[in-house]
């Protein structure tokens, strides 16, 4: 073989073995959809140089949980009032999302947000004391959640 041939022969192969890696190991394609580049390296590592013990990355951080968004229509809470249950000292968080203007009231924790058409109301406060609170649309007195706030 030419000197030449050789080269291109050991070309195609570093092209070759470049695209096999590429597929194995591609950023952000973790289980859980978390693109961190700090983990995706560790497990590239592990799968290159065949290591098969815990990589070197940094914990995850659990994922905060979803947010839940409640919607009011003509009025009236979508679906019927609907629960929240919460544990006492955890963050309250939910949006309500309305198409009439009023103001969202939480009972108990004497916190509001107005809500309207593409103004939705956001809270996110703490669980302080346990009960049942009623959060309605203050204006119309329309009761849309019951939150639960566990012990």
């Amino acid at each position: 073989m030419n000197p030449k041939t050789t080269r291109t022969l050991v070309a195609g192969a570093v092209v070759v073995l470049a695209l096999a890696l590429l597929l194995l190991v591609r950023p952000g394609d973790s289980d859980n959809g978390n693109s961190d580049s700090n983990t995706d390296q560790g497990q590239a590592t592990s799968k290159i140089t065949g290591n098969t013990g815990p990589t070197q990355s940094e914990p995850r951080q659990p994922e905060e949980p979803a947010v839940p968004v409640y919607r009011v229509v003509d009025g009236q809470p979508a679906g019927g009032v609907q629960k929240l249950e919460v544990n006492e000292g955890d963050n309250i968080r939910f949006v309500v999302k309305s198409d009439v203007d009023d103001e969202v009231h939480v009972h108990g924790f004497d916190v509001s947000e107005p809500v309207g058409p593409g103004r939705p109301a956001k809270f996110d406060f703490k669980a302080g004391f346990t009960g049942v609170f009623e959060i309605e649309l203050e204006n119309s007195a329309v009761p849309i959640i019951e939150l639960q706030v566990n012990p």
